[in-house]
């Protein structure tokens, strides 16, 4: 009966809380939905996670790239560990590749012989895949988003510094500028997001040379574009999402700013999910935004009083079922600390980097 009863209470609160910005606390009513797990990586701040048919891969900050042994329950480690991950994609091309994108290495000080790096055997073995681009740098670029079309997964994009946005139609044999100098719009491309509708439209976002969040609309694969500077806030559009069922709707996370919506294409942006609420609270630092085919999720953390590192604040998950509209805070096990991104596996379960290994999340 108090169970009925707390269902019904919360579906009052949802009619009463619509539109609002500031996520509600129903930790006692939601938590029981999900079951965590700990995949493992102690220790070591895991950057980026895909999930293959070679098994699930992880990236991380100086400690290289790992693959999962599900029957093992342990992680094999498979090199490159002299460089930050920023993240892993898989290509499912005539030469089936698992790519890495790299923000940064320790070979030659703080240079690369290449931004990115691609496997056909499952992680074994390497070669540099950039095409000869960060040589052409003299090792001094980074890529900080990358991305393959799944229609076409010959062609590819990157985002690299500078705001520069790169793209390959041969499955990253060789690699052009779209956009992207010293004279250009940005400070870096971290976010990369194609219409489902595979009609050549396509957004990608990240900082200006001012730390101003900016986000970026094309209608031709990436060759034409315009920009949308977002917020009023310093910041980097670090996520964007389309919804499948209507590519004109999106999803987009300012890492300092908080979550927002568009319904008409990128044309206008909803904040839905602030960052700084009006309160007395801590404002929250989104690190991750996911979807799954039923639910919308976010993850952060608020800030505690300097000097206090990141991997000490106090993390944040919240959820929305009502396509951003109204959001939900989650309860997360104590354990986790330092989370840094939010994907979603092939079973459609969130899977949550952080700053001290992986997380598993799945409903029950």
């Amino acid at each position: 009966m108090m169970y009925l009863y707390l269902r019904i209470t919360l579906i009052f609160m949802l009619i009463f809380f619509k539109g609002c910005t500031s996520p509600i606390d129903i930790n006692d009513i939601e938590e029981t939905e999900y079951v965590w797990s700990y995949l493992g990586l102690e220790g070591k701040s895991v950057t980026a996670v895909e999930d293959t048919p070679w098994g699930l891969f992880a990236g991380t900050h100086w400690d290289g790239v790992f693959r999962y042994d599900e029957n093992r329950n342990r992680w094999i480690s498979l090199g490159l560990e002299h460089a930050a991950i920023s993240e892993i994609a898989y290509a499912a091309t005539d030469e089936p590749k698992v790519l890495v994108a790299v923000r940064i290495s320790r070979e030659e000080g703080e240079t690369t012989p290449a931004v990115i790096y691609a496997s056909k055997d499952g992680g074994n073995s390497w070669m540099e895949w950039d095409g000869g681009i960060a040589k052409q740098k003299d090792g001094y670029f980074a890529a900080f988003s990358l991305l393959v079309d799944d229609r076409n997964p010959e062609r590819m994009y990157f985002g690299a510094d500078w705001g520069a946005l790169l793209y390959s139609e041969d499955g990253g044999m060789s690699w052009d500028y779209i956009s992207g100098d010293q004279s250009a719009w940005g400070g870096g491309t971290y976010a990369i997001a194609l219409s489902p509708e595979c009609d050549g439209r396509m957004w990608f976002g990240g900082t200006t040379a001012f730390f101003a969040p900016i986000i970026g609309r094309s209608e031709e694969w990436g060759k034409d574009s315009d920009f949308n500077f977002i917020s009023r806030r310093e910041g980097t559009v670090g996520t964007i999402i389309v919804d499948e069922e209507d590519a004109d709707r999106l999803w987009m996370r300012v890492h300092t700013g908080g979550i927002y919506t568009s319904d008409d294409g990128g044309d206008n942006w909803e904040l839905v999910l602030e960052s700084f609420p009006d309160t007395e609270e801590e404002p929250v630092l989104f690190t991750g935004l996911s979807k799954n085919p039923d639910n919308l999720y976010a993850v952060g953390a608020e800030r505690t009083p300097p000097p206090t590192p990141y991997e000490e604040w106090r993390p944040k998950f919240y959820k929305s079922n009502s396509k951003g509209t109204s959001w939900f805070e989650l309860s997360l096990p104590d354990d986790v600390r330092g989370p840094t991104g939010l994907e979603v596996d092939n079973n459609s379960n969130l899977l949550m980097t952080t700053g001290d290994g992986l997380w598993r999340i799945e409903r029950r």
